[in-house]
């Protein structure tokens, strides 16, 4: 078996995200179910990850080394990855979202986590 691989304008003109068989409201509706429990599970898990970086992205900022640079770099892309696949995922659950719902912010923030 072969994996097909296709860039994301390809995929979304797929038959599978053909969404204007119903509004946006209607999608949330009838698809989205909200997730309180693990929205603020994602939600309080991801806020305690961002905030335990605050005293590493301090030390870095402290010493001018490349080494360190680096890390406070990639420190921050990592805070920028855990706000996306923690703190807006929970908000996306508690919302209910749907990929039809609010294909702009599910798209966004799946390549901000994923990147």
């Amino acid at each position: 078996m072969v994996a097909a691989f296709h860039f994301i304008t390809e995929r979304l003109a797929s038959p599978e995200y053909n969404c204007s068989a119903y509004s946006p409201e209607d999608w949330s509706r009838q698809f989205g179910e909200r997730n309180f429990v693990l929205g603020s599970w994602s939600l309080i898990l991801g806020c305690i990850s961002l905030f335990l970086y605050i005293p590493a992205l301090r030390t870095f900022s402290r010493h001018t080394l490349n080494c360190v640079k680096i890390m406070r770099f990639l420190a921050l892309v990592d805070m920028v990855g855990i706000f996306c696949s923690g703190v807006l995922f929970g908000v996306q659950l508690y919302m209910g979202a749907v990929f039809c719902s609010h294909e702009l912010f599910i798209v966004a923030t799946s390549l901000c986590g994923f990147g």
